[in-house]
């Protein structure tokens, strides 16, 4: 490192994950080496196959914690926050709520007994019962364990443990480390709700700025969640994010709904756009989806399989369409519910002649392997306030991947549809709408081509990271000149 970079403030980036895996963390780890060295702390798995410590071709380091036991209950990582409170280290701010949720949290056990009650009477019945009852019970428990079965409930209560254990090992795993990294950061940057409160309690310690990232409304973000699962990480939310100095998410709808709920004002809004790249002068691919295609135009999905994404849908609404002239791709990695959407489009008679499903690409190349197709879809359902209010990531890489759109009518991924004039928008409560949509870009060639054109041309000039992310920059760029001229006081005063 060399004396000028040592001079430079320090920015310490919190992910509770591979942060590989959201590539959000390296737009905003890059936009912060402008002004600061960046430290990114991610979390691993016991035996991973990633280093401890890797410094990136773009010039900050990532470091890697394996995850601490964070407590069978889950709930660890309130006694920290419980105890600031006490000493009253967090200024003017409701003592009481975290001895709330330290009380409120271990209903989360209530799944882990559950549990074991089945088990227990499992267990009896095969050895008193008659055969058939035995196999009646393990096809019950296995239900139980892997969707909720008949018991959905305890399902999610199990989730809600697991959440809660989830947050107190990110906790207990980046406060050590950051004492022996990164000491006196001079600025914190959580991205998302589970990193926020080792961030408080790191900002209380050191006298850090933070900067909280909500990539998505996070107490919503699992549609399977229980009542008690969102409710108690809104209060959390509710209860961090006043200690946050500059709040940022993705959406202007979810801004607003979070300056709502939260009673925080103003929230930033810097939305998930791609870095601009110029892929205009790389021949396109000519793969399996080209072949499959066959001449029709091609509608294309990329991402997770996962409820509420509005798949069952279209692919139902697609036995309505002319499949002479329209064929659907649904890339993404192998899950139960890619099972179930593959044996859905198998009982119609759609599977591999108007429905195929593609093996998945690595994140890296998602932007290259969409330009493949002709259409980018982007079905979620609304039911869930997560979707209702989210910025994709692939409406930004299907715009730079210069193909034309089609999405369920979700408010700012239809806004910047109808701002770009760059595809189509539906309901999926109405099937005909889906059918309506795909027709309309199907059978007009020349339409299509226009709607890829103006695709690229509004990400290019408009929707990326280098145009989007100014919030960010400026209040990045504010930090360091206040540190700056603090350091520099502190440096006259001493020669004084």
């Amino acid at each position: 490192m060399t004396a000028s970079s040592q001079n430079r403030p320090r920015l310490l980036m919190l992910a509770a994950h591979e942060p590989y895996d959201d590539p959000r963390v390296d737009w905003a780890a890059r936009s912060a080496l402008k002004s600061y060295e960046v430290d990114v702390f991610g979390l691993c798995n016991t035996g991973s196959m990633r280093p401890d410590v890797e410094d990136t071709p773009q010039g900050y380091r990532i470091w890697r914690a394996v995850r601490r036991p964070g407590g069978r209950t889950g709930f660890s990582f309130l006694l920290p926050l419980l105890a600031l409170a006490v000493r009253k280290k967090m200024s003017r701010k409701p003592k009481w709520l975290p001895l709330l949720l330290l009380l409120a949290s271990p209903l989360a056990l209530a799944a882990l007994l559950a549990e074991m009650l089945i088990r227990f009477c499992g267990a009896l019945l095969a050895m008193f019962w008659p055969r058939f009852c035995v196999k009646a019970m393990r096809r019950v428990l296995s239900d139980f364990r892997a969707q909720g079965g008949g018991k959905p409930f305890l399902y999610r209560l199990r989730m809600f443990r697991d959440t809660l254990i989830h947050v107190s090992q990110a906790t207990n795993a980046f406060l050590p480390l950051a004492a022996d990294v990164c000491p006196k950061p001079g600025v914190i940057y959580c991205n998302d709700l589970d990193t926020l409160v080792a961030g408080v309690i790191l900002k209380a310690r050191t006298g850090a700025r933070l900067i909280f990232d909500s990539h998505e409304y996070w107490p919503h973000s699992n549609v399977e969640a229980c009542w008690l699962h969102v409710r108690f990480f809104s209060w959390l939310e509710k209860y961090l994010i006043k200690h946050a100095d500059v709040v940022i998410t993705v959406s202007d709808p979810l801004a607003r709904e979070m300056e709502r709920a939260c009673a925080y004002k103003p929230i930033l809004v810097v939305p998930n756009a791609e870095p601009w790249m110029d892929y205009s002068e790389k021949p396109r691919m000519h793969g399996d989806l080209s072949r499959l295609a066959n001449g029709r135009v091609s509608f294309l999905f990329q991402g997770n399989f996962a409820p509420q994404r509005g798949l069952e849908e279209l692919i139902d609404a697609w036995q309505g369409v002319d499949v002479t002239r329209a064929a659907l791709f649904l890339r993404g990695p192998d899950n139960q519910w890619k099972d179930e959407l593959q044996e859905r489009a198998r009982r119609q008679g759609q599977l591999n002649n108007a429905v195929y499903f593609l093996p998945p690409v690595c994140v890296e190349g998602l932007i290259d392997a969409a330009r493949e197709a002709d259409v980018g879809v982007i079905p979620y359902k609304t039911d869930s306030l997560a979707y209702r209010f989210a910025c994709p990531n692939k409406l930004s890489q299907y715009m730079q991947s210069g193909i034309a759109l089609l999405s369920n009518n979700i408010g700012y991924v239809a806004q910047h549809i109808d701002t770009a004039r760059c595809g189509a928008v539906y309901d999926c409560r109405e099937p005909e709408t889906i059918v309506a949509a795909v027709e309309k870009l199907a059978g007009n060639r020349e339409l299509l081509g226009t709607f890829k054109s103006n695709s690229w041309v509004y990400s290019r000039d408009v929707f990326n990271w280098e145009r989007q992310s100014q919030p960010l920059d400026e209040a990045l760029l504010t930090f360091a000149i206040t540190e700056g001229a603090s350091e520099c006081a502190s440096s006259c005063g001493r020669g004084h």
